[in-house]
Order: structure tokens, then sequence, then C-alpha cells
């Protein structure tokens, strides 16, 4: 009983940690976009 629950715990804290680490990832994409944009604008 004791270990099906420790199983899930285990289970949603990968969940979270790869959905975190999408996140992240969309915000560094983002950020890269964001940059890339201004310096776009700054030497037009």
């Amino acid at each position: 009983m004791i270990n099906e629950n420790y199983n899930d715990l285990l289970r949603e804290i990968g969940h979270a940690r790869h959905s975190a680490a999408a996140a992240w990832r969309l915000i560094a994409v983002l950020a890269l976009l964001l940059v890339g944009l201004s310096t776009a604008l700054h030497l037009a």
C-alpha cells in the first residue's frame, strides 16, 4: 500500500519536473525571439 503511494508520488514529481523543463524551454525560446526582434529593429 505504502509502496503504491510512493510510486504515484514519484510519478507526479516526474511529471512536474518534465512540465517545468518544458516551461523553461518555452521561456528561453521567447526570450531569444524578443532579443532577436529588438536587435533587428535596432539594425533596421
